[in-house]
């Protein structure tokens, strides 16, 4: 995903490169589906915290912002804890 870990080895490289590959394809078909302008999908660390995400329909300035707002992690740490997934209807009703 977004981060590199210093055990990578070219081999855990490649085989993450799949993963992400892979997932960006669920994120896409995932938006197509559903009609979304955007998705993310995020990682968490053993303790439970968000570790890493990927993000799709959104360009990287907007996506750093958001990582980088008071309170973004925790933001994404909430949507993660949801029971399922989050989806706005026309007109602003959940």
């Amino acid at each position: 995903m977004n981060k590199s870990s210093k055990s990578d080895t070219p081999s855990t490289r490649w085989k993450r490169l799949d993963v992400e590959t892979a997932l960006r394809a669920v994120l896409d078909g995932a938006r197509s589906l559903t009609g979304a302008h955007y998705s993310l999908i995020t990682t968490l660390d053993a303790a439970g915290r968000v570790d890493d995400h990927l993000v799709a329909g959104l360009d990287p300035g907007n996506v750093e912002r958001l990582w980088q707002a008071p309170g973004g992690p925790a933001f994404f740490a909430y949507l993660n804890a949801l029971p399922g997934p989050v989806r706005q209807t026309p007109g602003g009703q959940n």
